[in-house]
């Protein structure tokens, strides 16, 4: 699991628009502690496996790179299953929401009175 935690965090920061000073910076603003650029390559540098990431930064990470991947692989598998049934759930709920939108819209564009043409074809 460290190895791929550490790929997932420098998947993570690279696909963030924020550079790895400005995560630094902002990781020790919401910790209350200095993290450097330093710490955060030492993170995720296979070559420095005595230097593990600390648990009690995945919250915050994860808040600063908007990405919820680290901490949720830090969870019991039977955890991230309630969390993607949760999600697929919202979506499923998102969905039935926008057809229901769309039925009241198509609703709305009826004509009150049965078209003529319906009725000379009764």
């Amino acid at each position: 699991m460290d190895s791929e935690l550490r790929r997932l965090i420098t998947d993570i920061i690279r696909r963030s628009p924020k550079k790895r000073l400005q995560v630094a910076e902002e990781l020790s603003n919401r910790l209350g502690l200095r993290v450097t650029e330093g710490m955060l390559n030492d993170y995720t540098s296979e070559s420095k496996k005595a230097v593990r990431f600390p648990l009690a930064f995945s919250a915050a990470l994860c808040e600063v790179l908007d990405d919820d991947a680290i901490g949720i692989l830090g969870v019991r598998p039977r955890t991230r299953r309630l969390i993607e049934f949760a999600e697929r759930e919202l979506a499923g709920f998102r969905n039935q929401r926008e057809r229901e939108t769309l039925r009241e819209e198509l609703l709305e564009e009826l004509p009150l009175e049965p078209s003529k043409n319906r009725e000379s074809k009764a």
